[in-house]
């Protein structure tokens, strides 16, 4: 069972792969294809839900390897469908972490060296082709990265204590711990608990 379905997914690759090169042919000398990452979800459309895979294709930079350009992809059963493109997809992505009621995506990002974090709604993203963040996480000076949702709270490491930005807009590097902690951000209340 699970042979034929990656059978199935790789031919869907191949016959998405003319698709995705062709707004790259352009950036083909500078950037080079990495491993897709796919996320299966529920897309709910006029209260009738349906199984999709999302596939996001990242482009990086051979000489620097940031991530630099993506497409993302809704397969489905019936119908595959190019629905963001690398002009409005976050440049140095690097992981992603999808809420397992389909509603949230949190995409872990970087640049210069510094990660944060940004959380879209699924629901923009399948109903318009929109990149809506509805949160923004950064730990500046320290370091993030998605886990995993437990409900509406996302689960991240961090080696800064990001309860103490529950009540300043800036961390400090007197907020640094020794290693890395989990802590949950709350979407309802936009703040940070520690988990351990």
């Amino acid at each position: 069972m699970r042979g034929s379905s990656l059978i199935a997914w790789a031919a869907i690759i191949v016959l998405l792969l003319p698709l995705a090169c062709k707004p790259v042919e352009k950036k083909a000398e500078t950037s080079s294809f990495n491993e897709p990452l796919f996320f299966d979800l529920v897309k709910i459309t006029d209260g009738i839900s349906e199984k999709v895979k999302l596939m996001i294709m990242t482009y990086q930079d051979p000489e620097t390897e940031v991530i630099r350009f993506s497409d993302w992809y809704l397969m489905s059963s019936w119908r595959n469908q190019k629905i963001l493109s690398s002009d409005y997809a976050p440049i140095g992505m690097f992981t992603a972490v999808a809420s397992s009621n389909s509603k949230y995506m949190a995409i872990a990002v970087a640049a210069e060296g510094h990660p944060w974090v940004e959380i879209i709604s699924l629901d923009s993203l399948f109903a318009s082709s929109t990149y809506h963040m509805v949160a923004e996480l950064n730990p500046y000076p320290g370091g993030i990265e998605p886990v995993a949702w437990e409900n509406n709270e996302l689960l991240v490491w961090s080696d800064i204590n990001l309860v103490n930005k529950n009540d300043s807009a800036q961390l400090v590097f007197d907020d640094m711990l020794d290693s890395a902690r989990l802590f949950a951000y709350s979407l309802e209340t936009k703040k940070f608990t520690r988990k351990k």
